[in-house]
């Protein structure tokens, strides 16, 4: 049997090919794609963020104007303070519509890729001609706007024609995004030479999955941390973030040991500690000979981090200095010996006591508290084992800590170190 193929490249295992770097031996390069779309009033096609209401639909069309009148401008505010670049899909009728906003993207030097003229239509249901009218016109405006043609095409809504490929590249156009199916760039096969495939993942695309498949924001962004260098982490676990906001977590294999916890599945890391940066979100490992890390805090001066060793046995609580402007840990070191005890998750009180989550019998089961040299200053009992605890309340005076069953709360007389 012969199935019909596009004939544009072959089939190519990504285990197969060669290997390469990125400049200065990086192994991962990542672009921040945003589109900036026009719909028209009442006519043509448009997303949903809820049932659609009869025509016009003024509901459904200011929703997504938001983005221009509002989102946009978030957006490009928070790439300015963590001085990151972007390319800007854009509908060539914004430049008419709302001229400020190509403004400000030149004034940042982003790069701005062909998205056609508006996504209240689609190109794959045009004939040649007409699609070739629509990629020049969108090339033309862009061009003489900023002084420079885009290099590269999104189509509206992805939305292809058989000749897409070959239109684009005979308009000038050197790269195309519209082919979701690999992690690297690839050259294309076009009817009069070659055009690059750019990836872009569909898959995390924050319409899809949150309009279409119902995801919260946290579970978007977890799709985002959910692999550490190409590889899929195993199971975080713990998590706090540090005055600088970057966000330090641990990676134990907890969740893929089995169908209890998550679903069992072979480790591809090494269970490491992580820093995400608060500015660029680059993942770093900053421990990596911890067997099981679990609970971690910060002294309330952040100056240590403290990290349990869950799967040592006895089970241990480890300290580090934080060191190079608060991104490294050195200096690594016993702080306490659990012996018979599971600390779990733990959190500081503004004088570096420790408090921890402890079990497991039902001498054990409770609260432990050790002051800043180790020395075991307290204890609250409980009829079960705590797992986590944390201080809350206006005065975080309040501590909360949650158990096998329950979730129990005592006020006592410190507070909670900011951030934990």
């Amino acid at each position: 049997m012969k199935i019909p193929d596009h004939g544009r490249f072959a089939y190519s295992p990504i285990g197969e090919r060669r290997t390469y770097d990125w400049p200065g031996g990086a192994r991962l390069a990542v672009y921040i794609a945003i589109n900036v779309e026009r719909f028209a009033f009442a006519k043509g096609i448009g997303h949903l963020i809820s049932v659609e209401n009869q025509p016009p639909d003024q509901r459904g069309h200011a929703w997504r104007d938001y983005g221009n009148r509002v989102g946009i401008w978030r957006m490009l505010d928070m790439l300015d303070e963590l001085d990151l670049p972007a390319c800007h899909l854009i509908n060539s009728s914004i430049f008419e519509y709302a001229p400020s906003i190509p403004k400000a993207i030149m004034a940042r030097g982003d790069e701005f890729v062909g998205h056609g003229r508006t996504n209240a239509e689609r190109q794959g249901q045009m004939w040649e001609d007409d699609e070739r009218r629509l990629i020049e016109e969108a090339r033309d405006i862009i061009a003489h706007e900023t002084g420079r043609s885009p290099r590269g095409w999104m189509g509206p809504w992805i939305s292809e024609s058989f000749v897409t490929p070959d239109l684009l590249q005979e308009a000038g156009y050197t790269f195309i995004m519209d082919w979701p199916c690999d992690d690297q760039p690839f050259w294309m096969a076009t009817r009069n030479g070659r055009i690059m495939s750019v990836p872009y993942s569909i898959d995390l695309n924050d319409a899809t999955q949150q309009i279409h498949h119902h995801h919260t924001p946290q579970a978007y962004g977890d799709m985002l941390i959910d692999r550490f260098d190409g590889k899929r982490l195993n199971s975080p676990n713990d998590v706090v973030v540090k005055s600088d906001d970057s966000i330090w977590f641990t990676d134990p294999p907890f969740g893929i040991l089995g169908n209890y916890e998550g679903e069992r599945a072979t480790p591809e890391l090494p269970t490491n500690v992580y820093r995400v940066d608060g500015k660029t979100g680059a993942a770093t490992v900053v421990a990596g000979d911890i067997n099981g890390p679990n609970g971690l805090c910060f002294s309330p001066d952040e100056a240590k981090l403290y990290v349990v060793e869950s799967r040592a046995r006895p089970r241990l609580i480890r300290v580090f200095d934080v060191t190079e402007d608060g991104t490294k840990l050195g200096n690594g070191r016993v702080f306490v010996n659990a012996g018979e005890g599971t600390p779990d998750g733990f959190r500081c009180d503004v004088r570096g006591n420790l408090w921890c989550g402890w079990g497991m019998t039902s001498a054990e089961n409770g609260v432990v508290v050790f002051a800043p040299d180790a020395t075991m200053i307290g204890r609250i009992a409980l009829p079960e084992r705590c797992a986590n605890l944390c201080f809350g309340g206006r005065k975080r005076n309040r501590l909360m800590m949650a158990a096998s069953r329950s979730v129990y709360s005592i006020y006592v007389n410190t507070e909670g170190a900011v951030g934990g």
